[in-house]
């Protein structure tokens, strides 16, 4: 799953009210380290604004998302929580603090909070995404396809999501569905790598070996050191020759 892309309140924050000056300026220069990619640095002033305004909303979910972009995430769930409670229908901390638990394979919480921020924005791409993903990692197939369903009503070519399905009925045998989700990605990238190995194998599970090795060959085009497309090329020959 790629990283979500944290909130327009990023943007918008530099606009609030109601901080004194210092904390203030604390919070643009900790957002101009932030949007250079200077983590460390913009930690350092938004704490500084904090221990000005300690309860500080902006400033929370502004070094809860400096700290999730360092891979930092206990103290990212740390601010994302400490701002919720400032603001409980804050969307954008709920899906970031999902996301937090997501990459700490924390699922149960992670959908928890996904499912929360859909209440407020229903048909949000990106958070019903994350939460397919949440539960396709969780083993909780038909729940997670229900989920990539709703993105690629919204968004037919949302590749990701077209994978994502297509691995999950993968996973639950359904082979020809997940052919047919693999050949969608195929459409919109042609040298997908994985989706082409993905769908040699969802074809050799079903003994269409023929397109298997079209497949398998196609995938060592592109990578000639892919040891698992050779490995499997090698098998559905055997097998054909049978």
């Amino acid at each position: 799953m790629k990283r979500i892309v944290l909130s327009v309140l990023l943007i918008a924050v530099i606009c609030s009210m109601g901080f004194a000056q210092t904390a203030d300026s604390l919070l643009h220069s900790g957002l101009a380290f932030y949007y250079r990619g200077d983590y460390d640095s913009a930690i350092a002033d938004f704490t500084a604004a904090l221990a000005i305004k300690p309860d500080n909303h902006d400033a929370l979910f502004c070094r809860a998302s400096a700290y999730y972009y360092k891979s930092d995430f206990d103290p990212a769930i740390a601010d994302f929580t400490a701002a919720l409670r400032l603001r409980p229908d804050n969307h954008d901390a709920l899906h970031s603090r999902g996301a937090s638990y997501f990459y700490k394979q924390d699922y149960d919480r992670a959908i928890t909070d996904y499912t929360a921020a859909l209440r407020l924005r229903p048909d949000n791409a990106d958070v019903l995404m994350n939460r397919g993903s949440a539960y396709y990692r969780k083993g909780e197939d038909d729940s997670a396809i229900a989920d990539f369903n709703i993105v690629i009503r919204v968004r037919p070519d949302h590749a990701d999501a077209l994978y994502s399905r297509g691995a999950a009925y993968y996973r639950k045998s359904d082979y020809d569905r997940a052919i047919a989700d693999y050949s969608a990605v195929l459409k919109i990238k042609p040298d997908y790598v994985e989706v082409l190995y993905y769908r040699g194998a969802a074809y050799y599970r079903k003994g269409d070996y023929d397109s298997a090795i079209a497949d398998y060959e196609a995938v060592l085009r592109l990578n000639p050191n892919h040891a698992a497309a050779g490995r499997d090329l090698e098998s559905a020959r055997q097998r054909r020759a049978r």
